[in-house]
């Protein structure tokens, strides 16, 4: 699905990855526009890691299969878009 999804962008973007520790799939797009510097933050992870990898306006995309019946879908952009928080994801399809 991810590979699908990720076949129609043409800009620069990750390869779809397998995190084998927590068992989920993720994908990430850059726009190639500059990111503002990422203020750091993250434990034990050093800010020259997020700031190579948060620097040109990254969309993380992912799937975790969970511990019960469904599975979450997620996704984050750097820098947070306004309003991006209250935005309601539509399932349906």
């Amino acid at each position: 699905m991810l590979d699908r999804f990720r076949s129609e962008f043409v800009g620069r973007a990750s390869p779809v990855h397998f995190f084998w520790n927590a068992m989920d799939l993720a994908y990430t797009r850059f726009s190639g526009r500059d990111a503002r510097q990422y203020p750091g933050g993250l434990p034990n992870c050093p800010p020259s890691v997020m700031h190579g990898g948060c620097s040109h306006e990254p969309v993380s995309f992912g799937f975790w299969p969970g511990g019960g019946a469904d599975g979450t879908f997620s996704a984050y952009p750097y820098p947070e878009p306004l309003g991006y928080r209250e935005r309601m994801i539509n399932m349906t399809a």
